[in-house]
């Protein structure tokens, strides 16, 4: 039916059915998607890591401040 370099529209289907059972028995689907799971959040995880500090360091900040600031007032009210 097909020429030299045509080998037929059946060969490309087993080609990708060979090549999908081969994939399937070097690691199953559940493993495979399991493991990209696994490495997008430990990729996540790895980003929110680094920018943590720039996240709570300005509420912190304006935490204390205000502690500060009211300690000081508090200082300067008469007690009687």
């Amino acid at each position: 039916m097909g020429s030299r370099f045509d080998p037929g529209p059946e060969s490309w289907k087993r080609a990708t059915l060979q090549k999908l059972m081969d994939c399937e028995a070097a690691a199953p689907i559940i493993q495979r998607a399991s493991l990209k799971a696994t490495n997008v959040a430990t990729n996540i995880w790895y980003s929110l890591k680094d920018s943590l500090p720039m996240i709570l360091l300005p509420p912190g900040a304006l935490l204390i401040m205000g502690c500060i600031f009211g300690w000081i007032t508090r200082g300067f009210r008469s007690s009687a």
